[in-house]
Protein backbone atom coordinates (compact mmCIF):
# COMPACT_ATOMS: atom_id res chain seq x y z
CA UNK A 1 0.00 0.00 0.00
CA UNK A 2 1.82 3.49 -1.29
CA UNK A 3 -1.37 5.95 -1.78
CA UNK A 4 -4.34 7.43 0.15
CA UNK A 5 -6.17 5.74 -3.11
CA UNK A 6 -5.18 2.70 -2.50
CA UNK A 7 -6.33 3.07 1.27
CA UNK A 8 -9.75 4.32 -0.20
CA UNK A 9 -9.94 1.59 -2.12
CA UNK A 10 -9.03 -1.09 0.54
CA UNK A 11 -11.94 0.86 2.68
CA UNK A 12 -14.52 0.44 -0.74
CA UNK A 13 -13.49 -3.63 -0.27
CA UNK A 14 -14.15 -3.66 3.40
CA UNK A 15 -17.36 -1.84 2.95
CA UNK A 16 -18.32 -3.95 0.40
CA UNK A 17 -17.52 -7.24 2.42
CA UNK A 18 -18.88 -6.32 5.70
CA UNK A 19 -22.20 -5.33 4.05
CA UNK A 20 -22.45 -8.24 2.67
CA UNK A 21 -21.03 -10.56 5.46
CA UNK A 22 -18.55 -12.06 3.03
CA UNK A 23 -16.20 -13.28 5.16
CA UNK A 24 -13.44 -14.76 2.83
CA UNK A 25 -13.31 -11.67 0.89
CA UNK A 26 -13.01 -9.57 4.53
CA UNK A 27 -10.54 -12.13 5.89
CA UNK A 28 -8.26 -11.13 2.30
CA UNK A 29 -7.76 -7.93 3.71
CA UNK A 30 -6.31 -8.97 6.84
CA UNK A 31 -2.35 -10.44 7.55
CA UNK A 32 -2.44 -14.65 8.66
CA UNK A 33 -1.71 -12.79 11.88
CA UNK A 34 -3.43 -9.10 12.12
CA UNK A 35 -3.64 -8.08 15.45
CA UNK A 36 -7.50 -6.52 15.84
CA UNK A 37 -8.41 -4.04 18.66
CA UNK A 38 -12.37 -3.64 18.61
CA UNK A 39 -12.25 -1.00 21.14
CA UNK A 40 -9.13 0.46 22.98
CA UNK A 41 -10.39 -1.05 26.46
CA UNK A 42 -10.72 -4.93 25.12
CA UNK A 43 -7.76 -7.41 23.90
CA UNK A 44 -6.83 -7.86 20.50
CA UNK A 45 -8.49 -10.77 18.13
CA UNK A 46 -5.52 -12.27 16.79
CA UNK A 47 -5.69 -13.57 13.45
CA UNK A 48 -8.01 -13.77 10.41
CA UNK A 49 -9.83 -16.29 11.54
CA UNK A 50 -10.55 -14.55 14.99
CA UNK A 51 -11.32 -11.55 13.17
CA UNK A 52 -13.71 -12.89 10.75
CA UNK A 53 -15.44 -15.12 13.34
CA UNK A 54 -16.22 -12.37 15.48
CA UNK A 55 -18.05 -9.80 12.98
CA UNK A 56 -19.84 -13.71 11.96
CA UNK A 57 -20.69 -14.30 15.71
CA UNK A 58 -21.52 -10.83 16.76
CA UNK A 59 -22.86 -8.91 13.62
CA UNK A 60 -23.92 -11.20 10.69
CA UNK A 61 -25.61 -13.96 12.82
CA UNK A 62 -27.34 -11.12 14.33
CA UNK A 63 -28.27 -8.42 12.08
CA UNK A 64 -29.60 -7.13 9.14
CA UNK A 65 -30.41 -4.19 6.55
CA UNK A 66 -26.58 -3.59 7.44
CA UNK A 67 -24.97 -0.31 5.83
CA UNK A 68 -21.56 1.07 6.05
CA UNK A 69 -19.51 3.58 4.69
CA UNK A 70 -15.94 5.06 5.59
CA UNK A 71 -13.80 7.90 4.53
CA UNK A 72 -9.99 7.92 4.25
CA UNK A 73 -8.51 11.04 6.71
CA UNK A 74 -5.03 10.55 5.71
CA UNK A 75 -2.30 8.19 5.04
CA UNK A 76 1.24 8.28 5.34
CA UNK A 77 3.97 5.62 4.49
CA UNK A 78 7.95 5.58 5.41
CA UNK A 79 10.54 3.38 5.85
CA UNK A 80 8.63 1.53 8.81
CA UNK A 81 5.17 1.40 8.13
CA UNK A 82 1.86 2.38 6.09
CA UNK A 83 -0.64 4.14 8.36
CA UNK A 84 -4.44 4.98 6.89
CA UNK A 85 -6.66 6.66 9.66
CA UNK A 86 -10.54 6.77 8.50
CA UNK A 87 -13.61 7.69 9.15
CA UNK A 88 -16.83 5.02 9.09
CA UNK A 89 -19.95 4.72 10.01
CA UNK A 90 -22.45 1.76 10.31
CA UNK A 91 -26.06 1.09 10.64
CA UNK A 92 -27.54 -2.29 11.75
CA UNK A 93 -30.56 -4.20 12.20
CA UNK A 94 -30.24 -6.17 15.41
CA UNK A 95 -32.54 -9.29 15.92
CA UNK A 96 -34.88 -10.75 17.78
CA UNK A 97 -35.60 -7.39 19.47
CA UNK A 98 -35.57 -5.02 16.60
CA UNK A 99 -33.09 -2.42 17.43
CA UNK A 100 -31.09 -0.41 15.62
CA UNK A 101 -27.77 0.02 15.87
CA UNK A 102 -26.00 3.23 14.66
CA UNK A 103 -22.11 3.29 15.09
CA UNK A 104 -19.96 5.95 14.33
CA UNK A 105 -16.12 5.88 14.39
CA UNK A 106 -12.22 6.31 13.18
CA UNK A 107 -10.15 3.50 12.46
CA UNK A 108 -6.34 3.18 12.14
CA UNK A 109 -4.85 0.54 9.54
CA UNK A 110 -1.28 -0.96 9.75
CA UNK A 111 -0.09 -2.45 6.27
CA UNK A 112 2.37 -4.84 5.42
CA UNK A 113 4.24 -4.99 2.31
CA UNK A 114 1.48 -7.02 0.71
CA UNK A 115 -1.09 -4.50 1.33
CA UNK A 116 -2.55 -6.83 4.15
CA UNK A 117 -3.99 -5.11 7.13
CA UNK A 118 -1.81 -6.28 10.12
CA UNK A 119 -2.85 -4.09 12.90
CA UNK A 120 -6.45 -2.55 12.80
CA UNK A 121 -7.76 -0.25 16.14
CA UNK A 122 -10.74 1.53 15.93
CA UNK A 123 -13.17 3.92 18.38
CA UNK A 124 -16.53 4.02 18.33
CA UNK A 125 -19.87 5.26 19.66
CA UNK A 126 -23.06 3.89 19.08
CA UNK A 127 -26.64 4.78 19.62
CA UNK A 128 -29.61 2.22 20.33
CA UNK A 129 -33.40 3.42 19.22
CA UNK A 130 -36.29 1.77 17.90
CA UNK A 131 -35.97 3.81 13.84
CA UNK A 132 -32.28 4.02 12.31
CA UNK A 133 -30.46 7.53 12.16
CA UNK A 134 -28.83 6.58 8.69
CA UNK A 135 -27.71 9.24 6.65
CA UNK A 136 -26.58 8.93 3.07
CA UNK A 137 -25.02 12.21 3.80
CA UNK A 138 -21.20 12.29 3.50
CA UNK A 139 -18.72 11.77 6.04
Amino acid sequence: MTSMTEFQAWLDAFTTHWINGDSPGLAALFSEDVHCYLTPFDPPLIGREDVTSYWLDTVWSRASSAQFNAQAITFERNDLHALGYARWRASLLLHPNETHIDMDGVLLAQFNDAGECMAYRQWWHQHQSAAPHWTDEPI
